[in-house]
């Protein structure tokens, strides 16, 4: 009689492991997560600077743009990378406006860097994917 108590715990175990493992494919798991609104796709446009300093982020700002920092994590243990690039005050804060503030502080943005002079066909210098952690908007 015990033997058949075993059986059974063993494959109401087998059975739950199964479905543990049905449940927590990636196939489940890619379907349970919400799906992004297209609507908040954003893509920050910046343009690369080379210099850095008090006098020029003052002359940026008046230029009506944003100066920040693009940190990389490759070879985050010696500080990364850093490169400098300015964005458009006015595309900063629509986006704040539209998404609100909690929000854009919470999510990642696709970036595309481009040629100071860029128009809208200016050829894109590169594309990535950043986090905001904005220290002081404006």
């Amino acid at each position: 009689m015990s033997s058949l108590l075993q059986l059974q715990q063993r494959t109401s175990l087998w059975k739950s492991s199964a479905h543990i493992r049905r449940l927590y494919s990636s196939e489940a798991l890619e379907s349970d997560f919400p799906k992004p609104d297209p609507k908040y796709d954003e893509t920050i446009v910046a343009i690369p600077r080379s210099k850095s300093g008090t006098n020029i982020s003052t002359k940026e700002r008046k230029a009506g743009r944003v100066p920040a920092i693009l940190f990389e994590q490759e070879d985050g243990q010696h500080g990364g990378n850093k490169r400098l690039i300015s964005v458009r005050t006015t595309q900063i804060r629509n986006l704040v406006n539209h998404l609100g503030r909690s929000f854009f502080l919470s999510r990642v943005f696709d970036l595309e860097l481009r040629s100071p002079a860029f128009d809208e066909y200016d050829d894109i210098l590169e594309k990535c994917v950043v986090d905001c952690d904005l220290q002081s908007l404006w």
